[in-house]
């Protein structure tokens, strides 16, 4: 029979087949290169031809026929497999088991350990002549040393910026917790290295051990951050620079009124809380302990705040790198030269940068008060109130000129009365009721009939039940009813507002004089724009003590025959201070119920009696009795005398 060549055409891609897995026997191994897909069967070169190779293969393969016993590449077809019926009915345990030839499972090999990994991956390094350092070196390296960008292939940058943007497992921060916890790193106490820790002069790049140079980053890394903190808090935009007089540089920064008050600390607080917050994480870190617990709550700091300390220290230091940063200085400053502090104290604080100096606190002082001066002008319609002011000013050093003498003046303020109607105070409709006449026509049961005698009952009913609520236990239960039965029958008093007030300039006039008096009420008429040329026809309150009371009305008397009510003093309407008729009245009480001031009284009837009972002594002047003592004697009389009525 004669032999046939056949043409094997090799259906093989242009890269290597991926792998196989292998077969169950050895025997039955088809090679990737002659499955049937593969294959064509076609007339080919005779036997012994040779096929120059156009793949990857190196050699030339060599052909014969197919019934060639020794080619090694002889294709049989694949046995099909026994299909064994087996019957339903059968059980489980008496059926036959299905033979075929028994597949044998390639033995995996053992999952390497982490240090077996460690060592391949050292040894990985060694082999490029690299040691673990260089090759953490270069790994993080993105310019070599002109300066220029490395190029990294698209494994190695996608590996570096998954680990240092923390998406790996491990982060960086868990590292640098395994460098500073590892005992290899521990440096000796001997050794020199041991000044190294926390270095601040020599730079970290410089340090080789890792404990001494990550202590030594974290400092410096630290010192550049408050620097530019506290570059940040300074800047005029951080709202802790004011400004001192009309030619700054920032208008916006002029100092006013606000600025100064109970505001200003919280708001120097916030500021540097905003701009410096790892200073303030340090500073509290010095200024407190961990807070102690006492059955599971935390007591709380009562003396020396640590927020209020922190906030003076931190404003010191940012005073102390700008001069311009001085909002709560200046404020600290205010309250030495309000607090007449000795000049050498203030140039001690101004040395030490907690406040500026005298000079500039004067200034600020002066620019405090012209604003002051402005915003009253323009308001100009409210209350006035005077007393005179003494200062004695003792000289340490006495010589001719330089005596000891009292400063005697008069101060003033000012008060908005933003609850009360103009209307009131109208000149014209005073004058027109003045005309009337209708004041020699009033009689005391006028007076009597402008009084609300049923609420003066209710309001005496519910003194006296409040006063035995209030003083006998077993009647405590009834207070909360006596305070809703006088909110709900008794006629209430207007609610106490809270006034604006404006301190006005002092001057050196005495009230008891009638001519300085008038000069001084001028001078204070002035500071809220009243002047003889220009005024408000509106009557202007001025309240005072008995002595400023008396003195204004003899001066309006002396000055009525003025054709202008300015200069006549007409538009001024003199008022006794409540507190001061209180204590007119207080006196009254202790001079007609006193009793016999000379030795104890006898008479249980008279203030003086109980007061010996509960061991007052009689006041030195009747004429002139203390307004705080005398008040709290006569209420504590007023409670007993109630108890006994109730007995």
């Amino acid at each position: 029979m004669a032999q046939t060549s056949w043409n094997i055409n090799w259906d093989v891609p242009n890269t290597p087949a991926p792998r196989r897995k292998p077969l169950s026997s050895a025997t039955n191994r088809t090679p990737a290169l002659l499955h049937p897909r593969h294959l064509s069967l076609e007339p080919g070169p005779p036997h012994g031809a040779t096929l120059q190779p156009t793949h990857f293969y190196s050699t030339p393969i060599q052909f014969s026929s197919v019934g060639t016993p020794e080619t090694p590449f002889s294709y049989s077809p694949r046995r099909k497999r026994k299909h064994v019926e087996v019957d339903e009915n059968t059980p489980a345990s008496l059926g036959s088991e299905i033979s075929g030839p028994s597949a044998k499972r390639q033995k995996r090999a053992s999952p390497r350990t982490t240090s077996q990994k460690i060592e391949a991956v050292l040894h990985a390094i060694k082999e490029q002549n690299w040691t673990f350092p260089s090759f953490l070196y270069h790994l993080f390296q993105t310019k070599d040393g002109k300066g220029k960008p490395i190029s990294r292939s698209t494994v190695h940058a996608q590996t570096v910026s998954r680990f240092l943007s923390g998406r790996s497992e491990n982060s960086v921060s868990d590292i640098l917790a395994a460098w500073m916890a590892s005992p290899d790193g521990r440096i000796p106490a001997h050794s020199p290295n041991r000044s190294l820790m926390y270095s601040t002069s020599i730079p970290y790049t410089t340090i080789k051990p890792v404990r001494a140079a990550l202590t030594s980053f974290a400092t410096q890394i630290i010192g550049k951050k408050v620097a530019c903190e506290a570059e940040s808090a300074v800047h005029i935009s951080s709202g802790l620079h004011v400004s001192i007089g009309p030619n700054s540089k920032h208008p916006e920064t002029q100092l006013q009124r606000h600025h100064i008050g109970v505001e200003t600390i919280p708001l120097v607080r916030s500021a540097i809380q905003k701009h410096q917050p790892v200073i303030v994480f340090l500073c509290n870190n010095i200024a407190m302990r961990r807070p102690r617990t006492r059955a599971g709550v935390v007591l709380l700091r009562k003396t020396r705040p640590p927020a209020m300390v922190i906030t003076h220290a931190v404003t010191a230091m940012n005073f102390c790198r700008s001069e311009t940063a001085n909002l709560l200085p200046l404020a600290r400053g205010i309250l030495y030269f309000g607090s007449s502090a000795p000049v050498e104290l203030m140039n001690y604080n101004c040395r030490i940068g907690s406040m500026p100096a005298p000079q500039t606190t004067r200034r600020s002082m002066i620019a405090l008060s012209n604003e002051e001066a402005n915003a009253t002008k323009a308001h100009g319609a409210g209350f006035l109130l005077v007393d005179n002011c003494q200062n004695y000013h003792k000289q340490n050093d006495l010589r001719v000129g330089r005596e000891s003498v009292m400063n005697v003046g008069m101060a003033g303020l000012y008060f908005e009365a933003a609850d009360v109607d103009p209307a009131v105070f109208d000149l014209a409709d005073k004058r027109k009721r003045i005309a009337q006449g209708l004041r020699k026509s009033v009689t005391v049961d006028n007076l009597l009939e402008l009084m609300d005698s049923a609420d003066s009952e209710v309001v005496g009913s519910l003194m006296f039940v409040e006063a035995l609520a209030r003083l006998i236990p077993s009647l405590y239960s009834l207070r909360a009813e006596v305070r809703l039965r006088r909110g709900a029958t008794a006629t209430q008093v207007h609610p106490a507002t809270q006034d604006v007030v404006h301190p006005l300039a002092s001057n050196g006039k005495k009230q008891t004089v009638p001519v300085e008096l008038k000069d001084g009420m001028l001078d204070f008429a002035g500071q809220i724009g009243q002047t003889p040329t220009q005024f408000l026809k509106r009557k202007l309150p001025v309240g005072g003590d008995g002595l400023t009371y008396a003195m204004l009305l003899q001066l309006q008397i002396y000055l009525q025959f003025h054709n202008n009510p300015f200069q006549s003093f007409e538009i001024f309407e003199p008022q006794l201070q409540v507190w001061h008729t209180k204590w007119t009245d207080i006196i009254r009480i202790f001079q007609t119920h006193w009793g016999r001031t000379s030795g104890r009284s006898t008479n249980p009837a008279s203030l003086g009696y109980s007061a010996g009972k509960i061991g007052r002594a009689a006041p030195s002047n009747m004429k002139k009795v203390e307004f705080y003592q005398g008040s709290q004697l006569l209420n504590v009389v007023l409670d007993a005398k109630l108890l006994d009525i109730w007995a």
